[in-house]
């Protein structure tokens, strides 16, 4: 199983509502990803149905424990999107926090490499994700967007940053606009309608 990159969107569940799902998955489809299978065991199930599994789930609050089996969770979603192999969906309920964060993962080696002990991005792949986060932060219900790689630290929910925590911007993230000022000096803000990009040097 290869290392993977991370695109989180982290929503409140207090914004829950009946089509939430289908408004992130859609959002997905009009920024250029093709939805193509659920995965593992549910590569039958039509994007409808998996849709309306997750919606239930998320508006029940499940959350999977160690006594779950592993068919009771979110169900993830294939997509084809530029040339890269693999990019998968998938949610993660984070009641304790009153959040649910959605993710996008990509092989790391699709997007970067290393040498010397310094990472290279891609940027033509990076500028398309970059792209599909600027579509999703138009969901009015995206409080934040953060990137980052499998070695490194869990991205900090919202709240902590708010208290001071950092954010997670490998290599990218979307702010509030009221977030600039927490924005690492080795990093560049670009002012977007709502937010700023963040670009890590």
């Amino acid at each position: 199983m290869p290392a993977y990159f991370s695109l989180v969107a982290e929503c409140n569940k207090r914004n829950i509502y009946d089509t939430i799902l289908k408004d992130f998955y859609d959002k997905l489809s009009m920024q250029g990803m093709k939805f193509l299978s659920g995965y593992w065991d549910y590569m039958d199930m039509p994007y409808e149905k998996i849709i309306a599994f997750n919606q239930e789930k998320l508006e029940k609050c499940f959350r999977m424990s160690s006594e779950d089996d592993l068919s009771s969770d979110y169900l993830q979603l294939l997509y084809e999107y530029k040339d890269l192999s693999e990019v998968r969906s998938f949610i993660m309920n984070n009641p304790e926090d009153g959040i649910f964060t959605i993710h996008i993962i990509i092989p790391e080696d699709e997007l970067l490499t290393i040498e010397k002990g310094k990472i290279s991005y891609d940027d033509n792949k990076i500028n398309n994700l970059i792209r599909v986060a600027k579509g999703l932060w138009e969901l009015p219900f995206v409080d934040i967007i953060q990137t980052f790689l499998e070695l490194s630290d869990f991205p900090n929910n919202l709240e902590s940053i708010k208290d001071g925590a950092p954010i997670s911007a490998e290599p990218f993230a979307i702010v509030p606009d009221n977030f600039c000022e927490k924005v690492h000096k080795n990093a560049e803000a670009f002012e977007i309608s709502g937010g700023f990009l963040i670009i890590a040097n």
